[in-house]
């Protein structure tokens, strides 16, 4: 069962725009997209809590609807994938909705067996290849997240952990500060094709208390940013109670940042992080 509240929204709203703009630099539309947590195709979603689910439950209403001009994305994305509470689509859906399934190469891990086991049989025969295995395992040459050799089309990195935490690491589905040199390898190798590309990085619920996880998550965009030698950018969206959805972007070509502007969320700045954001154009 998927979360199903605004955070969900934020990831998938950015997720498409992103993906959508990288294969406008692709002749024939293509993107190689690796994402690291799967998710089946389309699950039921938790019962709402508030306003939490305010802005995902607007646009899936909206996407009920006839299609309307200057539409966002994301309403066109839910609308081809029949989204609903009762069927909630996955990043891999969406992006296969509005690219097409011939177009899109890459792989996606998966955890939960019976999770694993639909979305192996939902992208058979395809170029996206689906591993049962922790993201950090497919991260090495073999792995089905590694960036090929002689990538040639755009690229989309997106992982979305629960959680990030400062100390400790396990294998697990958060993300840890310990994870950043596995990332800098794998992202380092996409850099190195020369290809668009963008590595979205989302978490949820992030808290302000103790030792502010917010700030902690910012700052690991931020160490990215600097040892990727990457642009970055930072969005989030409320949650409830002074907790934050958070989404930190690394892009790794100025020209991404014209034309790219998912109208999902709040800007970077406007809690003082200061960087340069893809809504400035």
């Amino acid at each position: 069962m998927a979360k199903g509240n605004d955070g969900n929204y934020l990831q998938h709203c950015i997720e498409v725009e992103a993906a959508t703009h990288l294969t406008q630099f692709d002749p024939k539309g293509r993107l190689h997209i690796a994402l690291t947590h799967g998710m089946k195709p389309s699950e039921k979603l938790d019962e709402p809590r508030g306003s939490a689910h305010r802005l995902l439950y607007d646009a899936l209403l909206e996407s009920e609807g006839q299609h309307q001009c200057n539409e966002r994305l994301i309403v066109k994305a839910y609308r081809k994938t029949t989204a609903s509470r009762e069927s909630y689509p996955n990043t891999a859906k969406l992006l296969r909705a509005v690219i097409g399934t011939d177009k899109l190469s890459g792989g996606i891990t998966e955890v939960d067996s019976e999770k694993y086991k639909v979305l192996a049989d939902a992208w058979s025969g395809s170029r996206v290849n689906i591993a049962y295995s922790s993201w950090r395992k497919q991260l090495g040459p073999d792995g089905v997240l590694a960036c090929p050799d002689h990538l040639e089309i755009p690229w989309l990195f997106s992982m979305d952990p629960m959680t990030y935490k400062q100390d400790r690491c396990k294998d697990d589905d958060r993300l840890y500060y310990s994870d950043i040199g596995r990332l800098v390898d794998t992202l380092g190798q996409y850099i190195g094709s020369e290809q668009p590309g963008i590595a979205a990085l989302f978490v949820y619920n992030m808290g302000i208390q103790g030792c502010n996880a917010q700030k902690q998550f910012w700052r690991f965009i931020c160490e990215l940013e600097r040892q990727l030698g990457m642009h970055a950018c930072h969005y989030w969206l409320p949650h409830r109670g002074g907790n934050l959805n958070l989404a930190g972007l690394l892009y790794s070509d100025t020209e991404l940042s014209v034309g790219f502007n998912p109208p999902c969320a709040k800007r970077g700045e406007e809690i003082n992080i200061n960087h340069s954001s893809l809504f400035d154009t």
